[in-house]
């Protein structure tokens, strides 16, 4: 025993000892051992030992040694424990070698466990040490046993007692990676919401609900008359714990009318969130971790009624166990049962591989002895349940019972029916060989067996095995629709989270990350693009398969995105097309040249030449750009130039302005330095990323804010602590005034140039087609007042796709608006509009030309058409003339003022009172059409009720928790000034000064001429100058708002 003892250790020293204890005559060993006294043995052993000496000490390769020699220790040992009996019977040298190769492989284990644990470590010394210690340790013990026998056998009690105390502390110590869950943004219910009855079931369906009459536990709804009843599951919120409750939402076409609960009405509340993803490690394990009391009575007892009916009793290792498999598996004539134990099943998918060998079995057995010795049972079998491999999705493993339900079922475990928990029992069998998705009449079959055991061990009566075995297998249609997976987006979550977490604490520190996406429009927009690729491509004879597109669509005030598609395939790990596809954008730039005009003193009638232009470049080629049809018209009106996308009306004007000063705007606005400092950048010869064009319109649609497309709100820790809480991020880049006259041509352009196509062009919607040259990349980008949106289309191989920006990335956002809808763009009231004629930017009126309503400042100026009769009373003008308000001459005094003092960008313009309640577009176009339009929400209940808790926290000195609603608040109404002006305090209370100052501003641009908004923004802005020790200014602005209420 002593020598397959130090085999265990080192192998290569105990040979040697061993040979030249008995060639020197200072042993006589027996003859079956004489042939390690001979000279090439000793030698060879000796050589050996001297490579294990430095193997043994360099961290890493003596793990990988130590896994090589599990196959030559035990074997070793084992044949040196047999040899050593001597000339005994054949049984006798069989059962001392099965005894020392099991403590061979005892001693084999500790050692190699212990180097694991040492190896943690970064200095090398305790490495050293080990192996050293490991080295005399062989020594000591051969001496001991050829010399002190006795002394010899209380040393290997010693040591079986230190491996009984080891083995556990290593089990403890392999900490399980648990990786991070990804959350979506939770559906916001209140009354108001629009939200039909139809939506909230795919939402609760998307969810893993399921439908049952009784609702006898959470994750279960039924839906009697025109509501629904729902038992809402328990979550862990970012802010607080919900539990379970029952709840009822009643609905009046599509809009809910009522959220009722136990204790009354309901006035705001979320479903719980699906989970988007994980970030497993590098191999490829991802679990979801349950404790005891979270694992399904039926599941152990039927674990143990299926797999080791012993369990309770057995000692790690069930000889009857054994018999039993054996006779079952010979009965049936294939292998039905195995005979390992829980416990031995545990060790191998904890410590040990898949080979079946008798060394791997050995050692399996002699663990799961220790572990059950050291270990309750309950804590043995939670750790199977956490531990358990059940199937494989690319290259995801998933282990445990936790992840299982949903990946099988899409609902957690303590929601499964009893057929669903012994289908999952039955996959442990065979993950592969029973793989429901690929077999399920296998699968089938298994579980039909597990459920007759099931009531053949009383675990369920008769009646509940019949309506088990009459339910289909139920597992999701297919390994990705289990949950929802939305590679692309967690690409952006991904890349946000880079530079505060480091790869290994995502994949293994149980984080909880919960983001902005919202599953349904991620759906809906991967559906709008799959599908009219394939129709483009059959409608154009293009080879089916080779279009690809991204498209990527964020909330159009906060910049977060809601959904974003990677290619045409969106379950599938991939290039990122939304992300990192650098293509041209063609004319999707041509608004930041004509927003620099404007800026410049231009308005949308200056006119400007369209004709033939010939740029010689100091460096460079020779430019001479054409307009997309060949013609030119000589001179047209800015509004036209940019709506019909004319390239030389835009060269011509971009050149007047100045290529250096549309380019450093361009970088404001985007935060990129253009790479190609040629003229050819104002046509849109720069290469972007689809998520880039986001940012920059999101510059338009947020009415002036740069708004970075965001993706994570926050990331918590396993206990639920706050790590990290991203805030929305604003920075004022344009001037209201000018937001909405650039964000007004856009809307044209729509309505009469490039857009018109759009059957949604009429309807409210701000856009911009874009084609990069020989048609190559299509684009379009475009926003409602809710949604900023970007598609783009062409091939991964940059070929020509004989796509304009209309016929390609246009229908892709067509198909999106048709299933989501549009929110029409709202106007602020504005003194500057006047109609001109659309072709010449003539002053005109409806009667007389074809115009377009537009803001131009001392619109007076302008030269009328002739032939037009202009009433500036009224009566022919969509434009009315400015009210009396007495508070007006004041407020824009103060503001005027407050603006030359650097404070803020001023909300002056007053108010307007238009003729009719539909939009400039619509009355234009002579008709209203609401097809596909949205109903705005009433959003009131809701957002007092977050303020108010909001406040609260404030009260109470937490302004993160009060940050958390406000930030609720604003995600369900994100153009309330109170709620920006109250985010504002909020952040200020967090000693958070920036984002105090970005989110007042945004208060201050949507207040625009009401006195009270205005009037907040403004002290809270006042507050904002005393803390940054500007007490002055903050003193002048309060003297004067308190002139204004006075």
């Amino acid at each position: 025993m002593g020598a397959a003892w130090a085999s265990g250790i080192n192998l290569y020293a105990t040979i040697a000892i061993l040979g030249l204890a008995g060639n020197s005559g200072y042993i006589d060993l027996p003859e079956t051992l004489a042939i390690v006294q001979d000279p090439m043995v000793i030698i060879a052993a000796g050589f050996m030992y001297c490579v294990e000496f430095f193997a043994d000490k360099t961290p890493g390769l003596d793990t990988g040694w130590d896994a090589i020699h599990t196959f030559i220790r035990i074997p070793a040992g084992a044949m040196l424990a047999a040899g050593a009996v001597g000339d005994v019977t054949p049984a006798l040298a069989v059962a001392a070698g099965l005894v020392g190769g099991t403590v061979t492989a005892a001693t084999h284990a500790t050692k190699a466990g212990t180097r694991v644990l040492i190896n943690t470590s970064p200095e090398p010394f305790s490495n050293w040490g080990a192996s050293l210690a490991g080295d005399l340790a062989v020594f000591a013990g051969l001496w001991a046993a050829l010399s002190h026998p006795v002394l010899f056998l209380i040393a290997f009690v010693l040591f079986l007692g230190l491996m009984i105390w080891l083995l556990p502390k290593l089990m403890r110590g392999r900490r399980w990676s648990v990786p991070a869950q990804v959350f979506a943004q939770p559906l916001e219910l209140y009354a108001g919401a629009r939200l039909s009855r139809a939506e909230l079931t795919i939402e609760l369906e998307r969810l893993g609900y399921k439908r049952h009459a009784n609702l006898p536990h959470p994750g279960t709804f039924k839906s009697p008359g025109n509501e629904l009843q729902i038992y809402l599951r328990s979550f862990d919120f970012m802010e607080r714990h919900r539990d379970a409750q029952r709840i009822s939402v009643a609905f009046a076409g599509k809009r809910i009318t009522r959220i009722n609960g136990e204790s009354g009405d309901i006035p705001l509340l979320r479903l719980d969130p699906a989970t988007i993803g994980s970030f497993f490690p590098s191999h490829g394990e991802d679990r979801i971790i349950l404790s005891p009391e979270q694992v399904p009575p039926l599941l152990s007892e039927g674990l143990k009624a299926v797999e080791d009916r012993n369990f309770d009793e057995h000692a790690g290792f069930s000889i009857r166990g054994i018999a039993r498999a054996f006779m079952v598996n010979l009965r049936a004539g294939e292998r039905q049962q195995g005979g390992s134990t829980l416990t031995q099943q545990l060790v191998k998918s904890y410590f040990l591989d898949n080979r079946r060998t008798i060394e791997r079995k050995l050692k399996e057995v002699a663990m799961a002895i220790i572990l059950d010795a050291r270990f309750s049972k309950e804590d043995l079998l939670t750790a199977y349940i956490n531990e358990i491999f059940l199937g494989q999705n690319g290259s995801r493993a998933v282990h445990g019972f936790g992840l299982g339900a949903q990946f099988y079922f899409n609902k957690p475990l303590a929601e499964l029916e009893s057929d669903e928990i012994a289908t999952m029992i039955a996959i442990i069998r065979g993950p592969s060989f029973y793989n429901p998705f690929r077999h399920p009449e296998r699968a089938l079959e298994r579980r039909n067996r597990i459920l007759a055991t099931f009531e053949s061990d009383g675990l369920i009566d008769t009646q509940q095995l019949t309506t088990a075995l009459a339910q289909p297998l139920g597992v999701v249609a297919s390994p990705t629709s289990g949950g929802a997976y939305y590679p692309s987006f967690m690409d952006q979550v991904r890349t946000e989270l880079k530079d505060q977490y480091d790869p290994e604490a995502l994949s293994s520190a149980g984080l909880r990350i919960f983001t902005t996406i919202k599953p349904h429009q991620q759906e809906a927009v991967q559906r709008a693009v799959s599908n009219t690729l394939n129709q483009i491509e059959g409608d154009r004879q293009i080879e089916p398969g080779t279009l690809q597109a991204a498209a990527v669509v964020a909330d159009s005030q906060t910049g977060e995105i809601h959904a974003l598609v990677g290619g045409r395939k969106g379950r599938v790990d991939g290039f990122n097309r939304a992300l990192n596809a650098q293509r041209s954008v063609g004319s999707l730039i041509k608004p930041v040249v004509y927003l620099t005009a404007i800026e410049s003193g231009m308005h949308l009638g200056t006119i400007i030449k369209d004709e033939p232009i010939t740029i010689e470049p100091e460096f460079g080629d020779v430019w001479a750009p054409k307009n997309f049809n060949g013609e030119y018209t000589g001179e047209l009106p800015m509004i036209r130039a940019l709506a019909e996308s004319s390239n030389l009306a835009t060269v011509h004007l971009g050149m007047q302005v100045g290529l250096p000063l549309i380019q450093q705007r361009f970088r404001h606005l985007i935060g990129h330095v253009p790479q190609n400092q040629y003229p050819s950048f104002l046509l849109g010869a720069e290469a972007l990323s689809p998520l880039a064009m986001l940012e920059l319109y999101g510059n338009f649609a947020s009415g002036g804010f740069r708004t970075p497309p965001k993706a994570v709100i926050a990331v918590l820790d396993e206990r639920g602590q706050a790590l990290t809480h991203h805030p929305f991020e604003l920075q004022q880049t344009i001037e209201s005034r000018h937001a909405a006259t650039i964000n007004r041509a856009l809307e044209i352009a729509m309505a009469k140039g490039t857009g018109k196509s759009s059957p949604y062009a009429r309807r409210g919607v701000a856009g911009k087609t874009g084609t990069s040259n020989d048609n190559r990349d299509s684009w379009f980008a475009g926003f409602d007042n809710s949604h900023v949106s970007v598609v783009w289309v062409g091939r991964d191989d940059n070929a020509v796709t004989g796509l304009t920006g209309a016929s390609g990335a246009l229908r892709i956002w067509n198909g999106m608006a048709r299933q989501d809808g549009i929110d029409p763009l709202t106007h602020a009231p504005s003194a500057d509009l006047v109609d001109i004629e659309f072709s010449s930017g003539l002053r005109a009126n409806a009667e007389c030309a074809e115009v377009v309503n537009v803001p131009i400042p001392d619109y007076e100026n302008l030269q009328t058409k002739p032939g037009c009769r202009i009433n500036s009373g009224g009566g022919l003008l969509t434009v009315t003339r400015r009210p009396q308000q007495t508070f007006l001459p004041t407020f824009i005094a103060v503001t005027l003022l407050l603006w030359l003092s650097g404070c803020a960008t001023p909300q002056t313009t007053p108010p307007v009172i238009e003729e009719s309640g539909t939009t400039p577009i619509e009355r234009e176009a002579g008709e209203v059409d609401t097809g596909a339009t949205q109903t705005t929400p009433d959003t009131s209940a809701a957002t007092v009720t977050l303020l108010a808790q909001a406040q609260a926290a404030m009260a109470d000195a937490a302004p993160q928790t009060a940050i958390t609603y406000l930030e609720r608040a604003v995600r369900i109404d994100p153009r309330n000034a109170e709620l920006w002006t109250e985010l504002s305090a909020a952040h200020l209370a967090d000693n958070n000064l920036a984002a105090a100052n970005q989110h007042v501003r945004k208060a201050i641009a949507l207040a625009g001429d009401d006195p009270a908004l205005s009037r907040s923004a403004w002290l809270q802005m006042a507050d904002i100058r005393q803390a940054e020790g500007n007490r002055s200014e903050a003193d002048a602005i309060r003297r004067r708002f308190a002139a204004v209420r006075g």
